[in-house]
């Protein structure tokens, strides 16, 4: 590692990466796992955000977790499942 470098990601040849260097290393890293899929840092942040909300976390903790200065941005990851949403319409909808 060279001397005095205070990046949070250092290469093999000790120089820091680059965001453009960090989304590379995860494609090439997950094409071959994914290959129907697009997976970049930004779906992976997305995906725990989105679990620890179905883990049923408290929205808050999920809120300073992701560095969200509104709770709104929190809640537009959190999802229903279908059969949540499938036993609602069974129960209320007037046809169900």
């Amino acid at each position: 590692c060279k001397e005095n470098n205070h990046s949070l990601l250092i290469g093999l040849q000790g120089n820091p990466l680059n965001a453009w260097d960090v989304s590379m290393h995860v494609r090439r890293c997950f094409k071959k796992l994914y290959p129907d899929k697009k997976i970049t840092p930004r779906t992976i942040r997305q995906s725990v955000i989105t679990n620890l909300l179905k883990q049923g976390h408290d929205i808050s903790v999920v809120q300073s977790f992701a560095g969200h200065k509104l709770p709104g941005a929190t809640q537009r990851y959190k999802q229903n499942s279908v059969d949540t949403l499938k036993t609602a319409i069974q129960k209320y909808h007037p046809f169900g």
